[in-house]
């Protein structure tokens, strides 16, 4: 668990930049929904690409759930949004396998 927690810190700390996928200039924190969304065992961290997006947009999940760490990415090209509802979806179908 202490390894999955601390690649996970490694890779998107809260209050720090993280890692960017290829064509990806800059990720925030994406708070938009609560969570209590969530089993308690899981702890995602949830990014939006910023404004303006490039080819496609990017939304991507740090999920730890004890000595796992996956990683979710919805990505739409064509200068428009990654849908919110359908990401959301997925990330919550994937924290309650993990969970």
């Amino acid at each position: 668990m202490a390894l999955a927690t601390d690649t996970a810190e490694e890779l998107s700390p809260v209050g720090f930049e993280p890692v960017l996928p290829a064509g990806v200039t800059e990720l925030e924190l994406d708070e938009s929904w609560p969570d209590t969304t969530f089993p308690e065992t899981v702890l995602p961290t949830v990014f939006t690409e910023t404004e303006p997006y490039g080819k496609e947009h990017v939304r991507i999940a740090y999920v730890t759930a004890g000595d796992v760490l996956a990683l979710v990415v919805h990505s739409r090209g064509g200068g428009e949004e990654a849908a919110r509802v359908p990401f959301q979806e997925t990330l919550i179908l994937q924290d309650q396998l993990l969970g």
